[in-house]
């Protein structure tokens, strides 16, 4: 919410595809940089002087999503917004 200027927009959507549940994350904010994207799962990453400040929030939900043999992934462009989309496979029974 910090990085969306004025009236922004955040939209939710779902959809099942390829034996995946896909929940994908759009909004219309700043945007992250090529670079911040490459880190922006790493534990405690932040940067200075942007709002990006991951802490630890994005490491352990990317972890949890790899625990479940699932994936996140991130596009973004700068000043257009990014979209998150986290991917789990259905069907899935306890070994």
């Amino acid at each position: 919410v910090h990085a969306i200027p004025g009236k922004g927009r955040i939209t939710i959507q779902t959809f099942v595809e390829n034996e995946q549940v896909h929940i994908r994350i759009t909004d219309s904010g700043i945007g992250i940089s090529p670079e911040q994207q490459r880190h922006l799962f790493d534990p405690g990453f932040k940067t200075a002087g942007s709002r990006v400040k991951a802490g630890l929030g994005l490491f352990t939900s990317y972890n949890i999503i790899q625990k479940h043999r699932g994936q996140i992934k991130v596009e973004s462009e700068l000043n257009r917004g990014s979209t998150f989309t986290v991917s789990l496979p259905l069907g899935l029974t306890k070994t």
